[in-house]
């Protein structure tokens, strides 16, 4: 990345190039003659080298590939450490944020297979896309603009940290911003087009349509969790012979159909079935 900041940076500029590092990201800025004015991926972006003689000099040393292989290499990685792609921000300030925390626990082969899809153009979610507990909130918001993080905690369920975390992500996204004070002040959804889909079934109940039913997959799991309540994603995976990316997809969606719920930490909680099939 350093390197890239190098290559990459807009040298008449007079603003600072500076990486921040947080807990659960690092982000990098650098002075910008910007070609797209919006989000990058390895499927968008032309690669073009602001400083073509330092990147020469840098490829002639062995420092640095072919055009362009610094945005994919910086994307293999961030997904092999994090699980998720990099958020690029073609702008007045190129901006890269990498995550530095994972939302599950995933093997080796998983990564593999999210960095194939990514690279692929097969992968659904693109990186300023909102997952299904930021999508949750992003309704949430909209029906209720001035709600407090206190109440949204409330209604979701999530702790007040896992709350302000997603106020941040979908911030960072620029799905929504906040006008006035955090006390008397009201969010403000920016995008909307991404998350109200129709075949979203937050609330669906046992007799809704084919969205809420469970298939012979899901039902194999609903089976053996009701008998093992305490069960690990890696026993369950021993048992069914699934992958361990595939059974927590089915988790995943069983929550989403609310057959299940999950009580206590991961290690030390337990599945509670809501619904038989």
């Amino acid at each position: 990345m350093v390197l890239n900041s190098l290559m990459h940076r807009s040298i008449t500029d007079g603003h600072t190039s500076r990486v921040i590092i947080y807990k659960d990201k690092m982000i990098m800025e650098n002075p910008n003659s910007f070609c797209t004015m919006g989000y990058l991926t390895v499927h968008n972006y032309i690669p073009v080298a602001k400083n073509p003689t330092l990147a020469k000099f840098f490829r002639e040393i062995g420092y640095a590939d072919e055009p362009g292989s610094g945005m994919k290499r910086i994307t293999e990685n961030t997904i092999l450490y994090s699980g998720k792609p990099p958020i690029m921000e073609d702008k007045e300030m190129f901006r890269v944020t990498i995550p530095l925390t994972r939302d599950r626990a995933y093997d080796e082969i998983e990564l593999k297979e999210l960095v194939e899809e990514e690279m692929n153009g097969n992968r659904n979610s693109i990186s300023y896309s909102v997952n299904f507990d930021e999508k949750k909130v992003l309704k949430i918001m909209e029906k209720h603009p001035m709600i407090s993080a206190q109440e949204m905690s409330e209604i979701t369920g999530f702790s007040l940290r896992k709350v302000y975390s997603i106020y941040n992500q979908l911030k960072e996204k620029q799905y929504i911003e906040r006008k006035g004070s955090d006390k008397k002040g009201q969010w403000i959804v920016i995008k909307k087009n991404n998350f109200l889909s129709s075949n979203d079934n937050e609330n669906c109940s046992v007799s809704c349509s084919e969205n809420c039913t469970v298939n012979s997959n899901e039902k194999k799991v609903l089976e053996i969790m009701e008998k093992y309540p305490l069960i690990s994603a890696q026993e369950m995976s021993e048992i069914t012979g699934f992958s361990l990316r595939k059974v927590y997809s089915i988790y995943n969606q069983l929550k989403k159909k609310q057959y299940i719920e999950r009580k206590g930490s991961d290690k030390k909680g337990q599945w509670i079935i809501q619904k038989k099939e």
